[in-house]
């Protein structure tokens, strides 16, 4: 289906960012970052991170690379879910980071948040108290 609304129009970027969202939970991840990339072409600004999440977890970019992009999310004039730059800061391995933007994201009721329990970008801060303590402030089974 997705394909089809594709063919129909290749500049509706829900459908590139649904399918990089697809490929990356079936572990195709460069058919993930295809999907994001296209749909950053199309004007997608939000696959951007998810897009360069992909990226990151799968070391196609250098620690550097990774920090610079973090920081320019942080500077940029256009507006940033604080929901999506946890993901970046786990993914880096910077917990500290992850948690402050987490609480910046509950403090503001970023909707992102409604997919704590099922973003794979948050596994590795599952296991931390304060997740779980998010997971139950947002009203999400632990």
């Amino acid at each position: 289906m997705a394909n089809a609304v594709h063919e129909f129009e290749p500049n509706f970027t829900f459908v590139h960012t649904r399918l990089g969202y697809s490929y990356s939970g079936k572990g195709m991840y460069a058919e993930a970052v295809t999907a994001f990339q296209d749909a950053i072409k199309a004007g997608d600004n939000t696959a951007s991170t998810q897009s360069i999440w992909v990226w990151l977890t799968r070391g196609r970019a250098s620690a550097s690379g990774r920090r610079r992009f973090c920081k320019q999310l942080q500077t940029t004039d256009t507006y940033v879910s604080p929901g999506e730059l946890p993901v970046l800061y786990a993914a880096l391995g910077e917990r500290e980071q992850a948690f402050a933007s987490l609480e910046k994201a509950y403090a503001a009721h970023d909707l992102q948040l409604q997919y704590l329990g099922v973003d794979p970008g948050f596994d590795s801060l599952r296991s931390d108290p304060r997740f779980q303590d998010l997971l139950r402030r947002v009203g999400l089974p632990e």
